[in-house]
C-alpha cells in the first residue's frame, strides 16, 4: 500500500549473504515505508519484481508499448506483442512459457520484454506512472521517473580539491 499512496521512493541495493549464500539486499522505501528483499541477481527485472511486492504479475499495457519504443526490440519480436491491460502471467514459470510459445527466445529480447511486462504489471497494480524513483544512478533503477538522491549528488562535490577561498565557499553553501 505504501508505493500507491506516494510521489517517491528512495532504493539501493547491496551484496549480502543470506542462508549462507552470496547475494543481494534490495531495499525500497520512503518516510512512510521501507521493504527488504533478498535476491540472487541485481539487475532491472529484479527490481521491477521487488517493485510490485509479493505477487508480480506481467502485463504489457500501453505504458509498456511507450516504455518498450525506447530500447533497440527487433522488428520480427515486436510484431508478435499486443498490448493491453490483460495479465498474461503470474509467475515466472507462466511468463517464460508464454514468450517460448511467441517465439521469443533470444536473450536480449527476452529480457526487454520481460523487464516491459514487470513494469506494465507495476502499473496495472497502482504504481503511479509519476513515481520519482530516488537512487546512486544505477542504471536498474532507472524507470518511470529516475533520479539521483542528493546524497549521492552531495559525494561528488566532497572530491573537489579547490584552493580559492570562495570557491571553497561556494562548494560549502551548495553542501
Amino acid at each position: 500500500m505504501g508505493i500507491e499512496t506516494t510521489e517517491y521512493i528512495q532504493t539501493d541495493d547491496t551484496g549480502a549473504r543470506h542462508q549462507g549464500k552470496n547475494g543481494y539486499c534490495t531495499v525500497i522505501g520512503n518516510q512512510w515505508f521501507t521493504y527488504f528483499r533478498s535476491t540472487d541477481r541485481k539487475s532491472r527485472q529484479t527490481f521491477l519484481e521487488t517493485l510490485q511486492g509479493e505477487s508480480p504479475i506481467y502485463v504489457l499495457n500501453e505504458y509498456a508499448h511507450d516504455y518498450l519504443q525506447s530500447y533497440s526490440l527487433v522488428a520480427k519480436d515486436w510484431e508478435k506483442l499486443t498490448f493491453s491491460a490483460q495479465t498474461l502471467a503470474s509467475d515466472q514459470t507462466e511468463w517464460s512459457t508464454y514468450l517460448r510459445d511467441l517465439g521469443i527466445v533470444g536473450k536480449q529480447a527476452n529480457r526487454l520484454v520481460t523487464e516491459t511486462a514487470l513494469l506494465g504489471g507495476a502499473i496495472e497494480q497502482g504504481v503511479d506512472i509519476h513515481l520519482k524513483i530516488l537512487s546512486d544512478e544505477a542504471p536498474q533503477f532507472n524507470v518511470l521517473v529516475h533520479v539521483l538522491c542528493w546524497i549521492h549528488a552531495e559525494r561528488a562535490l566532497r572530491l573537489w580539491s579547490v584552493s580559492p577561498d570562495q570557491q571553497r565557499q561556494n562548494i560549502e553553501q551548495m553542501q
